[in-house]
């Protein structure tokens, strides 16, 4: 049975069973997800448009950097293939208190322009505390609720005046709308789980599943693996287009794994995730209903550059990867650190 969205802190311990799907007898780590997303669904034409043009890399186009694989589709981080897989199959995952932390709106900021669309904020008004900050900011007195505000200081930079509200307002705060809702999927691929970690770097280490004509920089783990998992280019790189075809092949239901946007974080407990923020989750399967045809194995070309180190950063956010992990005593082992700034960060704790 789904859980109720009641904020209760409750252990993530999904069972992990083989999944026998892949080639050559390559069997893959997969469990039932069951658990909390969050996404924008905006109905309104008009929020629709001022969207879209705030977050000019959002959408395909040349302000998406890397705007086409060779089906001349926009990359999606982990798609594998841009012709059949779009934004209604990405989430934010959310902790066992149904909120996600920020990492939508980070996600979100990543899209962003100023040098084109001018100064734009966005808040999520699901946390009272950031629901009472922006209402000070821009003096209002809006309500907490499951929608992200948007504040748009030149709204003649994003859309002309024949294309604003009816009204002749000239309104700087837009509501989007968000949906927090519980999702069940079967036979996902789930990093935050020590085996299926273990599972990811021992295949997608090697030549022989990765499959893209390119070596990989020198890794010895899961965690220097994050280092190119979290490449900055918009849409990923040509590691993750690989995994996302591989896995879209073997037919796995879906994939969790670390944004590239924002700090992301998981606690264990006695071997199980106890905590977690910064995951988002691709969702294969809806897209093979949706489409009513299995997944290609479409060919991901790109230049040596595309596997970029992910400490080269390309737009927002600024800064640099850490890796911290402890392990001794309540928080058991001696921390990592690989560089400053953002941090992928994993904590043991004896309970």
């Amino acid at each position: 049975m789904p859980r109720p969205l009641d904020g209760i802190p409750r252990r993530y311990a999904p069972d992990v069973s083989w999944f026998s799907g892949g080639p050559e007898g390559l069997q893959v780590p997969v469990c039932t997800f069951d658990g909390v997303v969050r996404t924008i669904e905006i109905q309104d034409p008009f929020v629709s448009r001022i969207f879209d043009a705030a977050f000019p890399a959002f959408r395909a186009g040349g302000d998406h950097y890397r705007n086409s694989d060779f089906l001349g589709g926009r990359y999606r981080r982990y798609a594998g293939s841009s012709g059949t897989l779009d934004s209604r199959s990405y989430f934010g995952v959310a902790r066992w208190n149904d909120r996600d932390d920020g990492s939508l709106i980070r996600e979100l900021f990543a899209y962003m322009d100023p040098t084109a669309t001018g100064l734009a904020m966005i808040h999520d008004m699901s946390n009272p505390d950031d629901a009472n900050a922006a209402n000070r900011m821009y003096g209002t007195a809006l309500e907490v609720g499951d929608y992200l505000l948007l504040f748009v200081h030149d709204l003649e930079r994003l859309v002309s005046r024949d294309g604003q509200q009816s009204d002749g307002q000239t309104a700087n705060v837009f509501r989007v709308p968000c949906r927090t809702r519980q999702l069940h999927l079967d036979n996902v691929v789930d990093l935050r789980l020590p085996t299926v970690q273990t599972w990811f770097f021992e295949t997608f280490s090697k030549d022989e599943w990765l499959n893209i004509g390119l070596p990989l920089p020198p890794v010895e783990s899961f965690f220097e693996l994050l280092l190119v998992m979290l490449g900055q280019y918009r849409g990923g790189n040509l590691m993750t287009q690989a995994v996302g075809r591989e896995l879209r092949i073997w037919g796995i239901g879906g994939l969790v794994y670390p944004s590239a946007r924002c700090d992301c974080s998981l606690v264990f407990e006695k071997g199980d995730v106890v905590d977690w923020y910064g995951w988002n989750l691709v969702d294969y399967k809806t897209t093979r209903e949706r489409t009513q045809q299995a997944d290609a194995g479409n060919i991901t070309i790109g230049k040596g550059e595309d596997i970029s180190h992910g400490t080269d950063f390309f737009g927002l956010p600024i800064g640099q990867i850490a890796i911290r992990q402890t392990s001794e005593g309540s928080k058991r082992g001696r921390g990592r650190y690989l560089d400053s700034k953002r941090s992928i960060c994993t904590t043991g704790c004896e309970g």
